[in-house]
């Protein structure tokens, strides 16, 4: 994607010589919870009653942050084994000889305040069920978003057998405790200490503690941290879109992720109106492209519309499950993974939507598109997991998709882009003014188009 690219707020330059001292520097902030946190123990997607916040885990997304920050600054980005090295020498890790490399700075917690645990949905049973089995409406709880934790429903009550059957807990917002970074190697260079302070700064804009932050989970508000500007993001080769500010902190974050499920899920966005609860047919691609594979087309009634053969929200992570929720003899697909090529299981997404805090009990919904130059070498995998024993030797062979022309999880040629663009009506908001020409060095793919969505801006 092509941005204007402005000077960093921050340059990084080294000093010539350390500066010459021996105390130690501190930097304390207050932090509270804006947005209930999930997971975040030692287990994954667990809360820990007893130890709800963990110096390591906030020590890694400080460095993810620091990491991020020092390869995309427009002076002298670091990569390779000079990235590695810096990184190493701040926060540690494995040196020479397999020897550890202690840490330079220190990651402290003081006074963390009881944390308020509840599960994040509940199920309430119907009454008067015609069938005569009990059957369960769902509704999420502390004004979490069903769509930003919808792998934590869990299962209804006469479906459990297991204790990971029930909703996922979390742990509600408002959570407080103080933060002490601080130099534990003197001196640090001026440049150094001044990074690991900026890496806080993103981390209180765009992070959180625990799960799923980028979905708006376990967002923060810390004590003396300004608000980061389009400007100073740019400048890292990332984009940001905001919603109007509130003085509700749940309110920022359900319209954050209200524009992206509406974007991927949303009648007359991203698929038909259909009848009452029954939803339409999907305007995206992905579902057509998977009949193509099977040749699974309820027994001709939905043949393929969209015969491009790609998957476009690739690009929002993955893995994606699709699953087209009806018994294999109606003739449509098992449900199926969309995963990484390879070894891999999972890919971050670069999107993040999450409520912002603005300072002074003022919060926005935000969109932050993170650079995503590792797209242009995925290539993704479709694996069967739910089929017939009889159909294992059918579905057993991966659909392989690459972002090559030939055989596209979507194409490389923004002239191509464009064109399957104006098939897929989601995709149309990448296309300015109607979609006669792209403009020079954007693409045309489901990220661009969601970030011209969400402010309503193309």
């Amino acid at each position: 994607m092509h941005m204007n690219v402005r000077k960093p707020a921050l340059q990084f330059k080294e000093p010539i010589k350390p500066p010459n001292r021996t105390e130690k520097r501190v930097a304390t902030y207050e932090v509270t919870t804006i947005t209930p946190i999930y997971g975040g123990g030692v287990k994954a997607g667990e809360t820990d009653r007893n130890l709800p916040i963990r110096p390591t885990a906030i020590r890694g997304k400080l460095r993810y942050w620091w990491r991020f920050l020092a390869s995309h600054r427009q002076d002298n980005p670091l990569s390779g084994q000079l990235l590695f090295e810096k990184e190493r020498t701040l926060w540690g890790g494995l040196g020479d000889k397999n020897k550890d490399v202690s840490s330079a700075i220190g990651i402290y917690l003081k006074q963390v305040s009881k944390p308020d645990i509840k599960p994040c949905c509940e199920y309430t049973e119907r009454k008067n069920s015609e069938s005569g089995k009990p059957k369960y409406d769902l509704k999420f709880s502390h004004g979490i978003p069903a769509y930003a934790l919808f792998s934590g429903k869990g299962k209804n009550p006469s479906e459990r057998k297991t204790p990971e059957d029930e909703p996922a807990n979390v742990i509600l917002r408002n959570l407080k405790f103080e933060l002490k970074i601080q130099e534990i190697r003197s001196p640090l260079s001026d440049a150094d200490w001044h990074s690991v302070l900026e890496a806080v700064r993103w981390w209180a804009n765009f992070g959180g503690l625990g799960a799923r932050t980028r979905r708006g989970l376990g967002s923060i508000a810390v004590s003396g941290v300004e608000p980061l500007t389009n400007r100073c993001v740019e400048s890292f080769g990332a984009q940001l879109k905001t919603l109007t500010q509130t003085d509700n902190a749940t309110e920022a974050w359900q319209n954050a992720i209200i524009k992206l499920e509406t974007f991927r899920q949303g009648r007359n966005i991203a698929r038909q109106p259909g009848n009452g609860k029954q939803p339409g047919r999907s305007f995206w691609p992905e579902p057509d492209s998977i009949r193509l594979i099977t040749g699974n087309t309820a027994n001709g009634y939905h043949p393929p519309v969209n015969r491009s053969g790609t998957f476009p929200r690739a690009a929002f992570g993955l893995p994606i499950i699709f699953d087209f929720n009806v018994p294999e003899s109606k003739d449509e697909p098992p449900k199926s993974e969309l995963t990484p090529a390879g070894d891999l299981e999972r890919m971050a997404s670069p999107l993040i939507v999450k409520a912002q805090y603005l300072g002074d009990e003022q919060y926005r919904a935000i969109a932050l598109l993170l650079p995503h130059e590792h797209l242009e070498n995925l290539s993704v995998k479709l694996k069967f997991i739910d089929y017939k024993l009889h159909h294992q030797s059918r579905f057993e062979q991966l659909a392989t998709r690459g972002r090559t022309e030939k055989n596209p999880w979507w194409p490389k040629d923004k002239n191509q882009q464009q064109e399957l663009a104006r098939d897929i009506k989601p995709l149309v908001y990448a296309i300015p003014c109607g979609g006669q020409k792209a403009k020079d060095g954007n693409d045309c793919d489901a990220l661009t188009a969601f970030m011209n969505y969400f402010d309503g801006k193309d």
